[in-house]
């Protein structure tokens, strides 16, 4: 069942959610394994314009060390990245049944908006700092949560 998920935004949107559900569940749910449910918070992930940009900057930032004499083999867009995510998101142990895998990268896909927001954030600022200029297009959504931050 993993990626399903039934979002409830009123109270109207309940019935309908639980009757989905139950549908689903007694169709694909294998009942040798107990199932949970779990209400929780609905956070909407990291938009795709966010990541779009993310990777422009990733681009640009490269692009910057490179003009400044960065090793072209190793200066790479996956190295660049990987370098910017270990500074401003560090690390993770990941857990699943009872192994845990120590210290992994976080993933900008498990961000919420906001957190993608304040990582993005953040890199512009280092960026800037460094004397690199990042695109910053009007209409992106980083702009736009910018714009209401500083409202």
């Amino acid at each position: 069942m993993q990626g399903q998920f039934w979002l409830v935004r009123d109270r109207r949107d309940l019935d309908r959610a639980i009757d989905n559900f139950k549908s689903y569940v007694v169709k694909e749910w294998d009942f040798k394994k107990p199932l949970t449910w779990q209400p929780k918070e609905y956070k909407s992930v990291r938009s795709i314009s966010q990541n779009a940009l993310f990777h422009i900057w990733v681009r640009e930032i490269t692009s910057h060390f490179i003009s400044r004499g960065g090793n072209v083999e190793w200066t790479t867009e996956e190295n660049v990245k990987l370098y910017i995510k270990q500074q401003f998101l560090g690390f993770e142990d990941i857990r699943f049944n009872k192994t845990v895998i120590p210290q992994q990268l976080r993933r900008t896909s498990k961000l919420d908006r906001g957190e993608m927001y304040h990582f993005m954030d953040q890199v512009y600022y280092w960026a800037v700092e460094i004397g690199c200029q990042l695109t910053l297009p009007k209409e992106s959504e980083y702009m736009k949560i910018r714009a209401e931050t500083n409202a």
